[in-house]
C-alpha cells in the first residue's frame, strides 16, 4: 500500500539526513496519501493541469527542513 512506501521512504530520507530526526514518518505518509487521492479527484473532477501543479508544490513546501 501507498502508505507503507512512503513510510520506508521517509525512514530512508531520515537516516540519509534529507528529513529531520523525529519527523512522524506514518502520519507524513498518511498526509501525502491523502493530497495525492484528493488530488486524484480533482483531476477527475476537471481542474487543469496548473492548478495540480500549484497543489503539489504547496505539499512539497511543507515537508520538515
Amino acid at each position: 500500500d501507498v502508505v507503507k512506501l512512503l513510510v520506508t521512504r521517509f525512514e530512508q530520507a531520515i537516516e540519509d539526513k534529507e528529513l529531520p530526526k523525529g519527523t512522524e514518518v506514518k502520519e507524513l505518509a498518511r498526509f501525502y496519501t491523502t493530497v495525492l487521492q484528493g488530488m486524484a479527484v480533482q483531476s477527475a473532477g476537471g481542474t487543469s493541469p496548473k492548478e495540480l501543479k500549484g497543489i503539489a508544490k504547496r505539499a512539497l513546501s511543507i515537508l520538515p527542513a
